[in-house]
């Protein structure tokens, strides 16, 4: 949701507000990776739960941005409802462009490997 709101905000005038919120939810998760897994020792699970939480403070924060500030939000009453179709495939191309840049990693032989397309580097 972030990234789609972000885009609004691409040709905007005001340039400055998706950096601004782009580097609050870079802060925050630093600060809370910091927490999560040196104080409350979570280890990568508190690692990958700040990076998640921080992501999604961005995402209402620009969300909450943009209807309070974009014109363009401004849809007719009878076009703010849900259609499943429109969903399942806001949610297909979603996981299509996260996983893949995800950047994970699969445990294989006790140690951590990248998969590639060509197999386990």
């Amino acid at each position: 949701m972030k990234d789609y709101l972000l885009i609004i905000f691409g040709p905007s005038a005001i340039p400055m507000v998706p950096l601004a919120f782009l580097a609050v939810s870079a802060i925050l998760n630093v600060v809370l990776d910091l927490v999560c897994v040196l104080v409350l020792d979570w280890g990568v699970k508190g690692a990958a739960i700040a990076t998640v939480f921080s992501q999604f403070v961005s995402g209402v924060g620009i969300g909450l941005y943009t209807l309070q500030s974009s014109s363009r939000s401004s849809a007719p009453a009878e076009d703010c409802k849900w259609d499943k179709h429109n969903l399942g495939t806001i949610l297909n191309l979603s996981v299509m462009t996260s996983v893949p840049a995800s950047g994970s990693v699969c445990p294989s032989a006790g140690h951590w490997q990248m998969p590639s397309a060509l197999g386990i580097i």
